[in-house]
């Protein structure tokens, strides 16, 4: 085939999903890029760069040449209430999957340390992902719920969103990577419409 050193790309960029401060460093140090999975607050983002970057420097690499895009649980919808409700119960599967290993360079307060090492200790695995099951109930009993949203997911309303990724920028990230949830094809079809037409000319 004469035609396939055009079609073929020399290199295909290979990318290290990422929660701990481990992974991190090594994806800084030898990936073409990270899917980090550590959360979207302020403090997370900058951590979660200062990491990779760490990683590049230390093998001599520039950081600028390492993408990161931060990886999000996300509803979008018209009702606000219903979109965040919508996405409790992946939030308490990313909450118990990010800190089940250890807790140490997670960026967690000494207040919530022992809160969240009670929550992963409890984590009904054969519930996982289950919006009203035990696992988003344990998040509220232990007041985990409001901090969970808070630092892993982009939910809610286009203003929401619109809102949040304006903070997101602003924090420093550059690259979202968001899905829209198992919902049929009619509902993707719609959320993605909203998407297009509301949310994404803000940051064209």
């Amino acid at each position: 085939m004469n035609w396939h050193r055009d079609a073929v790309r020399p290199a295909i960029p290979i990318s290290i999903c990422a929660e701990g401060p481990r992974m991190l460093h090594l994806a800084g140090r030898i990936a073409d890029g990270v899917i980090a999975g550590t959360g979207l607050t302020p403090d997370v983002v900058s951590d979660t760069i200062r990491r990779v970057h760490g990683g590049a420097q230390a093998e001599g690499r520039d950081p600028a040449d390492v993408e990161i895009r931060f990886t999000t649980r996300s509803s979008l919808g018209p009702d606000r209430d219903k979109a965040i409700n919508e996405v409790r119960g992946s939030v308490s599967s990313i909450l118990n999957h990010s800190m089940r290993f250890s807790l140490e360079g997670k960026n967690l307060s000494d207040e919530l340390r022992p809160v969240v090492h009670e929550y992963v200790d409890g984590y009904v695995l054969y519930e996982h992902v289950q919006n009203q099951g035990e696992n988003p109930r344990r998040m509220d009993a232990l007041g985990l719920t409001d901090y969970a949203l808070n630092r892993f997911a982009l939910a809610g309303n286009p203003a929401d969103w619109i809102a949040r990724i304006e903070a997101l920028a602003e924090a420093g990230v550059r690259r979202i990577w968001f899905g829209l949830g198992q919902h049929d094809l009619e509902r993707k079809i719609r959320d993605m419409t909203i998407f297009r037409d509301e949310i994404a000319p803000r940051f064209s």
